[in-house]
């Protein structure tokens, strides 16, 4: 297991123009469900952190992930454990939901 993960901080507003130009981005989730279900970005795959580890398999360890949480704490964690895993372009997005001003699903 590398013992230096690296993953990379960006932020909202990137990751927005990333959602509308870009196919290829995973964006993980990583909030409860009744958080998700409260609002999330119609591409976001749920995946609470706390599953994680047995959900996060399913992904190309060479795939493009955005992970995303309320105020960008718990997404931090997931993107160090990711890439601690294995995951090679993994990133955080600073601030979270609660900053992010894109596009967005209420009440699913």
């Amino acid at each position: 297991m590398n013992q230096n993960p690296r993953y990379t901080h960006v932020s909202c507003e990137w990751v927005r123009a990333q959602l509308e130009t870009s196919a290829d981005l995973v964006v993980l989730d990583v909030r409860t469900l009744g958080e998700f279900v409260s609002y999330h970005i119609p591409q976001a795959l749920l995946h609470p952190i706390d599953v994680l580890s047995s959900t996060c398999d399913q992904f190309d360890r060479n795939s493009r992930i955005i992970l995303i949480c309320e105020h960008g704490i718990r997404s931090e964690m997931a993107a160090r454990w990711l890439a601690g895993q294995g995951f090679s372009d993994v990133s955080t997005m600073d601030g979270g939901m609660a900053e992010y001003e894109g596009e967005v699903i209420y009440g699913e």
